[in-house]
C-alpha cells in the first residue's frame, strides 16, 4: 500500500521518466486509485512547481514536465544545434484559422487566407498540430479539420477556451506595428 506522499513521489517520477504527457486515468490505474484522489496530489505538484526552471503543465487531464516559460530564451540557446524549425507564417496563419473556427473546410481556410493551402495543411497534419476530424454534411463531404493535443501543449494551452480573444489579437498585432515603427525612428536618428 502506498502512502499520499510516495504516490506523490512515485507520480513525479513518472512524469519526469515520460518524454509524453501522462494522463489522470493512466496515472489511476498505475496506482490503482480513483482518479479524485490522484488529482488533488497532482495539482500539489503543480504548485510546488510553479516557480521553478521546469513546471509542471496539464492539458486535457494530461500532464508532463516543461520548460518554464520564463526559461526558455535560455533554453532555446542552449539546444540551439538541434532547434526545433519554427512554423512559417503561412502555417501560424492556416493554424490560427483552424483552431478559431474548427471544424473547419479547406474552402473557408482558403476564402480566409485567399490562397490555396493545401500543402501548409498536409504539413501542419505531419507536424501533429493539425488532424482530419471528421467531413462536411454539403456536397462533396468535405473534409473538416481541427487541431489536436499536441498544438494545445505546443503553444500551452489547457484548452482552446484559453485561446486570446479576436480583439486582443488585433491590439497585440497594433502594438507590434507601433513598436516596429518606434524603432525604426531610433534607428534613423
Amino acid at each position: 500500500m502506498h502512502s499520499e506522499g510516495s504516490i506523490k513521489s512515485q507520480i513525479e517520477t513518472l512524469l519526469f521518466l515520460s518524454g509524453e504527457p501522462i494522463s489522470l486515468k493512466s496515472l489511476s490505474k498505475i496506482f490503482d486509485k480513483d482518479s479524485s484522489s490522484i488529482k488533488p496530489l497532482i495539482d500539489e505538484l503543480i504548485t510546488e512547481y510553479e516557480k521553478r526552471g521546469i513546471i509542471i503543465t496539464g492539458s486535457l487531464n494530461e500532464y508532463q514536465f516543461t520548460i518554464n516559460p520564463q526559461n526558455f530564451e535560455i533554453a532555446q540557446d542552449f539546444v540551439s544545434p538541434v532547434r526545433l524549425k519554427k512554423l512559417s507564417q503561412s502555417a501560424l496563419e492556416t493554424l490560427a484559422i483552424i483552431a478559431y473556427k474548427q471544424p473547419v473546410r479547406k474552402s473557408t481556410i482558403e476564402s480566409i487566407r485567399g490562397v490555396k493551402s493545401d500543402k501548409v495543411i498536409e504539413n501542419l497534419i505531419a507536424k501533429g498540430f493539425v488532424k482530419i476530424s471528421g467531413e462536411d454534411d454539403s456536397i462533396g463531404r468535405p473534409k473538416l479539420y481541427a487541431t489536436t493535443k499536441k498544438f494545445l501543449r505546443k503553444f500551452n494551452l489547457g484548452s482552446l477556451k484559453e485561446l486570446p480573444d479576436i480583439g486582443e489579437i488585433d491590439d497585440i498585432i497594433k502594438q507590434g506595428s507601433e513598436e516596429t515603427e518606434d524603432s525604426k525612428e531610433d534607428f534613423n536618428e
